[in-house]
């Protein structure tokens, strides 16, 4: 579903949180979130069933302890959506995965998140 990056970013500015989609423009101070999005749709015999949604967050800091604290929030934020938001039905979101990494002087976690939508 293409509008549950409009739901992400919603939610992370809604909550103060800087976020760009896939990319960071240059010389953006962190921290900062990116996310990117991905999706299969369960077809029914009736037509278009349940969207499931892949989305990746990514947390960049120059500090550990900060990426880590941020990292929670986002997920208690994506995690209590449910209901209509922007016109679209959130039925169910969790986190499936996560990972961390180091590079350049920047500590990075990944969240992953299946969100479950229809229209």
């Amino acid at each position: 579903m293409l509008d549950i990056g409009k739901i992400v970013y919603k939610i992370l500015k809604d909550n103060d949180i800087e976020s760009y989609p896939i990319v960071v423009p240059e010389n953006t101070p962190l921290p900062v979130v990116i996310y990117e999005r991905s999706f299969s749709v369960d077809e029914t015999k009736d037509g278009r069933g349940i969207d499931n949604n892949i989305i990746d967050i990514y947390v960049l800091s120059e500090d550990y302890k900060e990426s880590i604290t941020l990292s929670l929030q986002i997920e208690s934020l994506i995690i209590a959506v449910k209901g209509n938001v922007l016109d679209t039905h959130i039925f169910k979101s969790k986190l499936i995965a996560g990972a961390e990494l180091y590079d350049s002087g920047v500590y990075m976690q990944k969240l992953t998140f299946e969100i479950k939508t229809a229209v």
